[in-house]
């Protein structure tokens, strides 16, 4: 049975995934109809920055990066995020309402009527969109990162990346095997 794409809030236009060198070339993007995707981020403080500044459209937190700290994240957690971040991430990973509702532990009816996620919604939909950032550094090309991230590998007991990720040790595994792919201990 297929589940089709019901948009919550709805994006503008079709998400384009945009990848920077460096923070310079952030000032001048929108992240509103964008994804940043910081290319020579190495610190897994600044992908968490980025991944929670793309998802909330807060181009301000790119800006103040060297002052953004893991507090402001948790706090905006806490409130919860808004449910057009869900639209951000279906289109970015390319997978449907119902497989992200599954991960996120909530029906996509009870999401169509909120406006904030839970703080437990929340923080996975942040953990997912971390760990597809971090796919995006690794893999480099958007349908490539998508494709690597929704099939089974044999490495992670022949289940998805994305898949693992409704877990904080499933998201451990794949943050792992990525950083055997990136430094070419693992083929």
């Amino acid at each position: 049975m297929s589940t089709t794409i019901k948009k919550i809030k709805g994006i503008s236009s079709v998400l384009n995934v945009l990848y920077m060198s460096d923070w310079a070339q952030i000032r001048r993007k929108s992240i509103q109809d964008n994804w940043i995707v910081v290319t020579t981020t190495n610190n897994s403080q600044e992908r968490w920055i980025v991944t929670y500044a793309n998802l909330i459209g807060q181009r301000k937190l790119l800006h103040e990066i060297s002052t953004t700290n893991i507090q402001t994240i948790i706090d905006g957690l806490s409130r919860g995020l808004p449910t057009n971040a869900i639209d951000k991430v279906t289109d970015l990973i390319g997978i449907t309402m119902g497989a992200l509702s599954k991960i996120l532990d909530v029906s996509p009816r009870t999401l169509s009527r909120r406006d904030t996620l839970k703080s437990s919604a929340s923080e996975r939909l942040l953990r997912v969109s971390a760990l597809f950032q971090q796919t995006l550094e690794v893999i480099g090309e958007r349908k490539e990162a998508q494709r690597w991230f929704t099939e089974p590998k044999k490495a992670l007991g022949g289940k998805t990346p994305f898949e693992l990720s409704e877990t904080d040790v499933g998201a451990r595994e794949v943050e792992d095997l990525l950083g055997r792919i990136e430094y070419g201990v693992y083929a």
